[in-house]
């Protein structure tokens, strides 16, 4: 657990700077996850809507890694 809250996002912001984002790499965690959920069962879903709803997780998480300075990360 995060002692201090403050320090961390000083910290993240720091390794932000020094580290830019990645988007292949990160769409290469993404794409071993979505594999690792497939093998396990977990995805495809069997209900339809519960698709739409992850596919907008799915959207949504993907525009947050494209935008890191956003402040709803």
């Amino acid at each position: 657990m995060v002692q201090n809250p403050d320090k961390w996002r000083e910290f993240e912001t720091e390794r932000l700077k020094r580290e830019p984002v990645d988007p292949e790499w990160n769409f290469a965690i993404l794409d071993a996850l979505y594999e690792e959920a497939c093998f396990l069962g977990v995805l495809p879903s069997r209900n339809p809507q519960e698709e739409i709803a992850a596919k907008v997780r799915f959207v949504r998480t993907v525009h947050r890694v494209q935008s890191p300075d956003r402040e709803n990360r």
